[in-house]
């Protein structure tokens, strides 16, 4: 196996959104939707891009255009710039409690000959993505001081090869579909802070209805959970040393292919009548190779 990719910590700090753009005093509630989430680690994608600079223009150009769209973004998608919190553990499940800031850190890899293997389709050793992750503490308090921060961010520069953008969120803070529309509405601002986002998300809670109690019933198994000083370990991240001989690769499936799959699955469908045929979905994924400079 590979050894661990050797990185150098450039600078750690904190992201703030604008100034009185995101709202100091009100909390967000979790619906029985975002219950269940609490018992999983937080989500670690990764994203690669081509970087044919050297590492002081990206400290120089890079980084502060980055770090200025991302505090916009967070402007609009502010629980993620916020804090998951307990008020009262015996009534109410946790609470997004919005806050201005996110840390954020950068690192220069010692080796740039790293970033094609590792950003490649072919079988890579898990243990070298783990120093490109950022960390996120999962323990949840029900100190009304304490809470669990929701995104963390590291970004890692292959001097004149490539760029690695690392994130860290809680699932509770958003679902699959926010969070692309956060790397997207992030990269739309990266290339025109002047951009004006006409559609924003919406974060109230009200308009989704229990019907069926499932908020109590999350919420007991919640509580049971809950440790002798009122602390609840969220979904723990994994450390390096736990994914022993664990390899991942990327499989590239064309238009041609996924069609294929399709007709061989409505055909099976059809030859065993005990099959109920429902609507088959299939997804097509597009890699967005954007240039960052």
């Amino acid at each position: 196996m590979a050894e661990h990719l050797r990185v150098k910590i450039i600078e750690h700090c904190q992201v703030f959104a604008p100034p009185n753009s995101v709202p100091q005093a009100s909390l967000v509630p979790l619906t029985f939707f975002d219950i269940p989430w609490l018992f999983f680690p937080p989500t670690q994608p990764l994203f690669f891009y081509p970087y044919p600079y050297p590492t002081s223009h990206f400290l120089s150009t890079t980084i502060p255009t980055l770090k200025h769209s991302l505090s916009l973004t967070l402007q609009l998608f502010f629980p993620f710039a916020g804090r998951l919190v307990i008020l009262d553990s015996n009534s109410t499940p946790p609470q997004h409690q919005p806050q201005p800031k996110i840390a954020y850190s950068q690192n220069d890899c010692y080796s740039n000959a790293d970033f094609h293997r590792i950003s490649g389709n072919h079988p890579r050793d898990v243990k070298e993505f783990h120093s490109l992750v950022p960390s996120l503490e999962s323990s949840l308090s029900s100190d009304e001081n304490h809470g669990v921060p929701l995104l963390s961010v590291k970004v890692t520069v292959f001097s004149n090869v490539g760029l690695c953008i690392g994130l860290a969120y809680h699932h509770v803070a958003a679902d699959g579909r926010t969070f692309d529309n956060f790397i997207k509405t992030w990269a739309s601002f990266h290339r025109d802070s002047s951009l004006s986002i006409k559609s924003v998300p919406c974060y109230d809670r009200r308009v989704v209805i229990d019907k069926h109690g499932l908020e109590a019933i999350f919420l007991n198994e919640w509580r049971k959970k809950k440790g002798e000083k009122e602390m609840v370990m969220m979904g723990r991240e994994r450390k390096a040393d736990e994914f022993p001989d664990m390899v991942s690769a990327t499989f590239v499936m064309g238009l041609t292919k996924m069609e294929s799959i399709k007709r061989w699955i409505i055909d099976e469908c059809r030859k065993k009548k005990s099959v109920r045929t429902r609507t088959l979905m299939v997804g097509e994924a597009k890699q967005n190779r954007g240039d960052i400079n």
